[in-house]
């Protein structure tokens, strides 16, 4: 279902970029097989994702447009991997869209989430995230700034792990970084004894 789902989303903005009823036979297409009506059937009926209307049930859009975008990026993320062209292509279109990049700025920023979460196990390119971050105006150095305050806070999680070799790895990393490390006193219960 969760396949199905994600073609389905990226049906519905595959055109403009924004989520939009797709029609049922190019759902039904991209889906393929003989379950295709059946799989859009158990995500309408059964778990509420998507909605089919229209006076001949022929449209299908998803209930709320921010779970459209995401798996739409997820989509993405799966089937272009590491192909340049593609991820090139995808931008020159993103740029090319009446309103852009503002009125795409939800579906940018669900992209670069998803090449950030998924993109290191499908070979995303690097510049992806940061061109999807730069078209949606998100500030270089705020990104950056977010980035290693997410990396300190995992490094900071590993000195309380009980083998001794990954907590003197671990400080070694955060003294690798620098100043910008400020390390607060673990809490009671995350694994080390605070006397």
């Amino acid at each position: 279902m969760h396949s199905a789902a994600k073609t389905i989303a990226w049906e519905c903005l595959r055109q403009t970029y924004r989520p939009t009823p797709a029609k049922i036979e190019a759902v039904l297409g991209a889906l393929g097989g003989d379950t295709a009506k059946s799989r859009i059937d158990y995500l309408e009926q059964k778990l509420r994702l998507v909605q089919v209307i229209g006076v001949g049930r022929d449209r299908v859009k998803f209930a709320l447009d921010p779970m459209a975008e995401y798996l739409a990026g997820l989509d993405l993320v799966e089937h272009y991997r590491d192909n340049e062209q593609r991820w090139g292509e995808f931008l020159a279109k993103a740029d090319a869209l009446p309103g852009a990049p503002e009125a795409i700025k939800g579906f940018l920023l669900a992209v670069r989430d998803c090449c950030i979460a998924k993109g290191p196990e499908a070979n995303v390119p690097a510049f992806v995230a940061d061109e999807l971050a730069r078209r949606a105006c998100l500030d270089p150095e705020a990104v950056k700034k977010a980035r290693l305050e997410q990396r300190i806070t995992r490094l900071i999680v590993g000195l309380t792990v009980p083998e001794a070799i990954d907590r003197i790895s671990t400080a070694e990393a955060l003294g690798g970084i620098g100043p910008q490390v400020r390390c607060e006193r673990p809490k009671p219960g995350h694994g080390i004894d605070p006397r």
